[in-house]
């Protein structure tokens, strides 16, 4: 297996929610178009948040991208500091990219 030049990440909070990472996909669409590998990684039907993060940072390791982008609402801050901080730990090659609405107005907070 090849591994992607990015995975971009959900957060597992997002694991009990139908709905697809339409922004992801917009954006793994327009690197692949231009020969950059991308994948991204989201966990559905776990209810446990513990759970969904472990199985996203397993998925999000197996891959062993090169870049990791995560997204952020206000909400998830904490949970997303506590993924990149785990994912940091075990791909400590990979540059981690944070952006979403919460990083774009208090980038401070999302600083490593």
């Amino acid at each position: 297996m090849h591994s992607p030049d990015i995975a971009f990440v959900s957060p597992g909070s997002r694991s009990v929610t139908p709905r697809p990472p339409l922004g992801y996909m917009y954006m793994a669409s327009f690197l692949e178009q231009n020969r950059i590998s991308a994948d991204i990684v989201e966990v559905k039907g776990v209810s446990n948040r513990s759970e969904a993060m472990e199985k996203t940072i397993k998925e999000t390791v197996k891959l062993n991208p090169e870049i990791v982008g995560l997204t952020c609402f206000t909400p998830e801050v904490l949970e997303i500091r506590r993924l990149a901080k785990r994912l940091k730990e075990e791909l400590p090659n990979a540059k981690l990219l944070v952006g979403g609405v919460h990083t774009t107005l208090i980038p401070s907070d999302l600083l490593f």
